[in-house]
C-alpha cells in the first residue's frame, strides 16, 4: 500500500476503512492516509503514544486516542464491522505498558507515572501526568515522583535510553 514503514517493521494488518483511506498496522506504529493516490502524506501513531484505544459496535468506529504529549489528538478510523484491527489496536497498545504507579503528596494523589516501551526498542518513555498545575513545580511532589520513578526503574531493569514526557 507504499506505507512508509520502517525496514525492521512487520506489517500486521493492512485494509482500508470505510472511507477508502488506507490503514497499515504494524508491531511498531498504526500509519493511516487519509487521501488515497502517490504522494499522500501518511499519519504514523505509534503505539506507545496511543493512550487510549476505543471501540464503538454501534457505529463501527474505532478511536485511537493519542497521549496529550506526543503531537497528535486522536484517530478515528470508520470500519466495516468488528475488524480485526480492533483487537490488534488493544493488544499492541497494552504491550507497551510497563508499569505504572500513583504518586501521593500530603494524602492525595497528586500524578501518575506510567512506563511505556516503545516498541522494537529498549527505549522508556516516562509519561508523567499531574493532577494540577501547580503540581508540577511543588518541590515535594518532585521529590515523590523521582522516587516513584526510581522504583518503576527498579522493577522493569535498565533500559538503554530514557525520554520523560509532562502530562498535565
Amino acid at each position: 500500500m507504499g506505507a512508509p514503514i520502517g525496514a525492521h517493521e512487520r506489517v500486521l494488518f493492512a485494509g482500508r476503512d470505510v472511507t477508502g483511506a488506507a490503514v497499515v498496522a504494524t508491531g511498531w506504529a498504526l500509519y493511516h492516509q487519509p487521501q488515497a493516490g502517490p504522494g499522500q502524506a501518511w499519519l504514523r501513531l505509534g503505539w506507545e503514544d496511543v493512550g487510549r484505544v476505543a471501540w464503538a459496535e454501534g457505529s463501527g468506529i474505532l478511536t485511537l486516542t493519542a497521549l496529550p504529549c506526543s503531537g497528535s489528538s486522536r484517530l478515528v478510523l470508520p470500519l466495516s464491522g468488528h475488524a480485526p484491527l480492533v483487537e490488534l489496536a488493544r493488544e499492541r497498545v497494552a504491550s507497551t505498558l510497563l508499569g505504572g504507579t500513583l504518586v501521593w503528596h500530603r494524602d492525595r494523589a497528586c500524578a501518575q507515572v506510567i512506563a511505556r516501551r516503545r516498541p522494537g526498542t529498549d527505549q522508556v518513555s516516562w509519561i508523567l501526568a499531574f493532577s494540577r498545575a501547580e503540581d508540577i513545580d511543588d518541590a515535594g511532589v518532585q521529590a515523590q515522583v523521582a522516587l516513584a520513578i526510581t522504583e518503576l526503574q527498579e522493577e522493569i531493569g535498565p533500559a538503554i535510553a530514557e525520554r520523560h514526557r509532562r502530562v498535565s
